[in-house]
C-alpha cells in the first residue's frame, strides 16, 4: 500500500490504477496507462455515468468487460 501523501507528491491520484516494475534493484510504481476501455468510460457523459452508477452498475466491471472484448478506438 502506498501512502496517499506519496502518491500526491508524485502527481498520481489516489484512485488511479497503478503498475510497478523493477529497475536497477528499485521497485518503480507509476500510474498505469489508460486502456481503450478506460478512455471510453472517461468519455461517458456525466448524466449517463450517474444513471449507470445509480442503477448499481459497477464501472470497474464495465471496464473489464470492454477490455475482454478488446475494444479498439
Amino acid at each position: 500500500e502506498i501512502p496517499p501523501c506519496q502518491l500526491a507528491e508524485a502527481g498520481i491520484s489516489p484512485t488511479a490504477a497503478l503498475e510497478s516494475f523493477v529497475e536497477d534493484g528499485r521497485v518503480i510504481v507509476q500510474a498505469a496507462e489508460k486502456t481503450a476501455a478506460d478512455v471510453l468510460i472517461d468519455e461517458l457523459d456525466d448524466d449517463v455515468r450517474t444513471m449507470l452508477e445509480d442503477s448499481g452498475v459497477r464501472m470497474e466491471g464495465v471496464c473489464r468487460l470492454l477490455e475482454k472484448e478488446e475494444i479498439s478506438e
